[in-house]
């Protein structure tokens, strides 16, 4: 993406969790410092040099050059008799010192003055102004390199993750009290963040574009959504219509280090769902049906890696209608469609890749909107209900997926939600192992340690700060967060620099579009993280194999009409949900 990207943006990453070794980071950190020092000391160095070619310019007519008594190398300038009297010009403008400060790096003037030697007087050369000048832009470029370089180690060992993450925790929860305590205030704070969002918008682009609003509220975003929460569950409660008790969330029913309290952000969303799921179900209906389609459709591919299976997961929502297919053409896919990948080991067993899009938002499509909301619930029943996660475990059950087969999954928006959901609530009748999501919102689900976890973020797209709070930290969760940095792309840089998305460079557009992750994970894969290169083992290691080819399933929703009752249709969870 980067190779072909020549107007746009880039995407520069940091890395949270995974596995870095105590040795590693304490050398990243000991290397980190090693080039500070070298940053600074190149920067004086630079300084000096442009000291000197400040001063070398306004004393060029008066002064003289011993170059006798300087064959060997650089020194100090040597007095001479002169009208003006070098050395009382050394001594006031301090261009001895600049020298000495700068004879290190100025291997090129030096050899110039070795030129001069003879014995007689010569004059100071002509170009030592810009021979100096060139060496102190020489040296700023090797101090910003510096500066770089020690940039890309602390984002590849998270050597700043744990600060970075209790200032944003503090400003969570900051704004989590302040929509708690005086809604009015945390309003008024959205509105100045959002007008001084827009304002920069007009300034910069010539025009009103709202998605500068929404960039504008990224630092209160987690923070709000869990206060609004809380007086969401409040009424719910007060209304008797709470769908979770004082000791709700199934959250911890699951051990380990990932074992964690629903937040408010999770039980809104069971009250939500209890109150809008009989809305839902009966504009929509709850009939699923489940079709294996495209049987000769070529969108999805052979991958062994994260990259390749996002690649694959953007393939797959681009080439889908948006409209239903009525043709027998088996070659075409339609919204609400899926695909699942087997593999076939040496040993002969199967390992599984299923891919999952975003919400499409039809009518009949089981990825709508309402099943966000549920998905997010702290409620298992109600995440199973939901008609994506229902759609995508029969589809697998179709697909012939075994209890005892490993399985990776990758979706992107609600796709990445469904394998959260699908990780946290069917263990016991699919092996999990690594799930891959883009742009989703997965923080309070209860996903086993188990189950590798490889989360990648953008800053400023709100979907993924749904869940009000920040992504695990732990060896086998790691998340990748990537934010723009409008630079040229075609800045001559040799070292890594973020990776380019092709996009209009003048207009800013929402970032929760999958090619911003791609390029998020694609930059951070470029810094050479021990801890996504051991996450990029794992997800191949689980679908090690020969490829066999890759299904598609497409899933509907219809309203039984025989069935006219307004009430909550809730099938009944299976055995293996029950807990």
């Amino acid at each position: 993406m980067a190779q072909v990207a020549q107007q746009g943006v880039r995407v520069v990453s940091r890395v949270y969790g995974g596995m870095v070794s105590v040795d590693d980071e304490q050398r990243a950190q000991r290397v980190v410092a090693l080039l500070d020092q070298a940053r600074a000391a190149l920067a004086r160095s630079s300084t000096q040099c442009s000291q000197l070619a400040f001063t070398a310019t306004g004393a060029q007519s008066r002064m003289a050059w011993c170059a006798a008594n300087n064959t060997s190398a650089l020194g100090a300038p040597t007095t001479v008799s002169s009208a003006s009297g070098v050395g009382a010009a050394s001594a006031d403008t301090g261009l001895g010192g600049a020298f000495n400060g700068a004879v290190g790096a100025l291997s090129a003037l030096n050899a110039s003055m070795a030129a001069s030697a003879g014995s007689q007087h010569a004059t100071l050369p002509a170009d030592i102004a810009g021979q100096a000048s060139a060496v102190s832009t020489n040296l700023a470029s090797l101090a910003q390199e510096c500066e770089t370089l020690a940039s890309l180690l602390s984002r590849a060992y998270s050597l700043y993750a744990q600060a970075e993450s209790s200032a944003r925790r503090l400003g969570t929860q900051a704004a989590q009290q302040i929509t708690a305590a005086t809604p009015w205030q945390i309003g008024a704070s959205t509105l100045l963040s959002a007008g001084g969002g827009l304002l920069y918008g007009l300034v910069k682009e010539g025009h009103v574009n709202a998605f500068h609003a929404l960039n504008g509220t990224t630092w209160m975003q987690e923070g709000t959504l869990n206060g609004l929460s809380g007086w969401v569950n409040m009424l719910a409660g007060a209304t008797g219509m709470s769908a979770v008790g004082t000791n709700a969330g199934v959250d911890q029913r699951i051990g380990g280090a990932q074992a964690r309290k629903s937040t408010a952000v999770a039980n809104a969303a069971a009250n939500l769902s209890q109150f809008l799921q009989p809305w839902h179900n009966y504009a929509q209906g709850t009939d699923l049906t489940v079709t294996q389609v495209g049987r000769h459709a070529q969108v999805v591919g052979a991958t062994t890696s994260v990259s390749g299976a996002l690649s694959n997961l953007r393939r797959l929502g681009e080439n889908r209608s948006e409209s239903g297919l009525t043709t027998s053409d088996d070659t075409a896919l339609s919204y609400g469609t899926i695909a699942i990948s087997q593999y076939v080991r040496d040993d002969g067993t199967n390992a599984w890749l299923v891919s999952i899009p975003g919400t499409d938002g039809k009518d009949d499509s089981p990825f709508g909107w309402p099943q966000n909301v549920e998905l997010m619930s702290s409620n298992s029943e109600q995440r199973m209900n939901a008609e994506s996660a229902r759609m995508v475990v029969e589809a697998m059950r179709q697909a012939g997926i075994k209890s005892d087969e490993p399985v990776a999954m990758v979706g992107h928006s609600q796709g990445g939600i469904v394998a959260a959901a699908i990780a946290s609530d069917c263990a016991d009748e699919f092996t999990i192992d690594h799930i891959v999501t883009a742009g989703s919102p997965i923080a309070n689900h209860p996903i086993a340690s188990s189950t590798w976890v490889t989360a990648i973020e953008m800053d400023d797209e709100l979907v993924a700060a749904l869940d009000g709070k920040a992504n695990p930290s732990t060896d086998t969760w790691l998340t990748v967060r990537g934010s723009l940095d409008e630079g040229a792309l075609d800045q001559a840089n040799a070292l890594n620099s973020g990776t380019g998305v092709e996009r209009d460079p003048n207009r800013y557009e929402i970032t929760h579009w999958l090619k911003y992750h791609e390029s998020a994970y694609e930059d951070a894969s470029a810094l050479g993280s021990p801890a996504v290169q051991t996450h990029e083992q794992h997800f191949a290691n689980t679908i090690d194999g020969t490829y066999q080819g890759t299904t598609y399933w497409q899933g509907r929703v219809t309203k039984d009409h025989a069935d006219s009752v307004f009430t909550a249709i809730v099938p009944q969870p299976r055995a293996a949900l029950a807990r």
